[in-house]
């Protein structure tokens, strides 16, 4: 399926029914309708992001109304409505990773807590961790805090509890484990471990028990 460059993500929705990718080089989100019988994609419509900006991942909420968009060259993070019958976004709200001013800036990863009460992003330049409290009636976002994580936080990942989030040093070459507060959201250190070198990403598994 072509795209622009730098199709950097793809996601798709819970109901199968839309999948949605970035073109980081086109500075679009692209809308697909999904047709499960042959597997195709069609239909494609894009949403234009501000140049330069560079959308990177994306996140979709587990009821799939509001869908969220980091922003690799600008650092930013927007925040998007869908709609429920075309899949088709409604831009409501753009935030940035860093502070006013900061104008090189590398955001890399983003996640949503299991229980959808708050978003995290890591910035590579600045070497942080940035989370944001998520309003269920209209997605919107408010800054929860910002904590400073591995050199190079390319990759990080929160565990299917929502306890723990577990942030990769692209530099440093170390992981970070901090425990999520569950009610502001905010990021305690309890433990850091040594991996193999340039280690940008990070997957948790449920394995089976002997």
């Amino acid at each position: 399926v072509p795209t622009g460059p730098a199709a950097h993500c793809v996601i798709q929705d819970a109901q199968g029914r839309f999948v949605y990718a970035t073109s980081l080089g086109a500075d679009v989100i692209m809308r697909f309708a999904f047709d499960a019988a042959s597997g195709r994609l069609h239909d494609m419509a894009a949403t234009a992001l501000p140049a330069g900006a560079g959308p990177r991942h994306l996140q979709l909420t587990a009821d799939g109304r509001f869908l969220y968009v980091l922003c690799e060259l600008d650092g930013s993070v927007g925040v998007f409505a869908v709609d429920a019958d075309t899949g088709l976004l409604q831009g409501r709200q753009i935030l940035r990773t860093h502070a006013e001013g900061f104008s090189q800036a590398q955001a890399a990863d983003v996640h949503l807590s299991p229980d959808g009460r708050f978003l995290y992003a890591s910035e590579r330049r600045t070497h942080t961790l940035t989370a944001w409290r998520i309003a269920p009636e209209d997605g919107s976002l408010t800054l929860a805090g910002a904590w400073p994580t591995e050199a190079g936080p390319r990759g990080f990942a929160i565990d299917p509890s929502g306890a723990f989030l577990l942030a990769a040093g692209q530099q440093s070459d170390h992981l970070s484990v901090y425990r999520i507060d569950p009610n502001s959201g905010a990021l305690t250190a309890i433990g850091r471990h040594a991996t193999g070198g340039n280690s940008n990403w990070i997957e948790i598994v449920d394995l089976p028990h002997a």
